[in-house]
C-alpha cells in the first residue's frame, strides 16, 4: 500500500473460510520468523552453557585444591592465619590465651604456611575472580535464554481481518458483457462462413 503495509486478500466461496485464511497466514508468519530467531538464539544459549560447564568444573578443582590444603596443612585463610601465627610465634596474644601458646602447633602452622600459603593465597584469589566470572557468565545465559523464550510477534496488524459482506465475484454485469460479446463475435463468424460459402456456390 503508499504506506508501506502489506494488504491481503482471500477470494473463496465462503467469505468466512477467507477470513481464517488471511488469520492464519499472519499466525504462520509470526510462527516462522520466530523460529529463525530462536533457532539462532538456541545456539547463543548453548554456548554459554558450555562456557559454564567449563568454568564450574574449573572451580570445582580449585576447591577441591583448596579443601584439600585445609585438611592436610591446616590453611584456610591466609591473611588472618598469618596474623595469629605471627601474634603466637612473637608472643604477642592478648588476653586470657597469651600463656598458653601451643609453640608445637604455631611452628607447624608457620611451616606449612611456608610451605603451601603462596598456592593458597593464589587460589583464593582465583577462587574469588572465576566466581566473579562465572556470575558473569550466569547473567548473560539468563539474558540469552530469555531471549530464546520469549514470545514475540512480528506483524502489527492495522486492521483485523474480516470477511467481505457483499460477494467478490462473479461480476453479474460482466458476465453479461462478455457473454454478450462473444455470441456477438461467433455469430458474425458463423454469418461470414455463410455468405462466403454462398459466392463460393454462386460462382461454380
Amino acid at each position: 500500500t503508499p504506506n508501506e503495509a502489506v494488504s491481503i486478500e482471500v477470494l473463496d466461496s465462503d467469505p468466512e473460510i477467507a477470513c481464517a485464511m488471511v488469520e492464519t497466514m499472519i499466525q504462520l508468519y509470526n510462527q516462522k520468523i520466530r523460529g529463525l530467531h530462536e533457532a539462532k538464539f538456541a545456539e547463543v544459549v548453548e554456548m554459554y552453557e558450555r562456557a559454564m560447564v567449563k568454568k564450574k568444573a574449573y572451580l570445582d578443582s580449585l576447591n577441591t585444591r583448596m579443601t584439600f590444603l585445609s585438611k592436610e596443612f591446616g590453611l584456610m585463610d591466609y591473611e588472618s592465619q598469618s596474623e595469629q601465627v605471627t601474634k603466637g610465634y612473637l608472643r604477642t596474644i592478648d588476653g586470657s590465651g597469651a600463656g598458653h601458646v601451643n609453640d608445637k602447633e604455631v611452628r607447624k602452622l608457620k611451616d606449612n604456611m611456608a610451605d603451601m600459603g603462596g598456592e593458597m593465597l593464589i587460589l583464593q584469589n582465583l577462587i574469588e575472580y572465576e566466581a566473579a566470572k562465572f556470575s558473569d557468565l550466569k547473567d548473560d545465559y539468563e539474558k540469552a535464554y530469555m531471549d530464546y523464550d520469549r514470545k514475540f510477534t512480528y506483524t502489527n496488524v492495522l486492521t483485523k481481518p474480516y470477511p467481505a459482506d457483499k460477494k467478490a465475484y462473479p461480476i453479474r454485469w460482466l458476465i453479461l458483457v462478455v457473454s454478450a460479446l462473444a455470441s456477438f463475435f461467433i455469430a458474425f463468424v458463423v454469418i461470414l462462413i455463410l455468405e462466403n460459402y454462398k459466392g463460393m456456390t454462386r460462382k461454380s
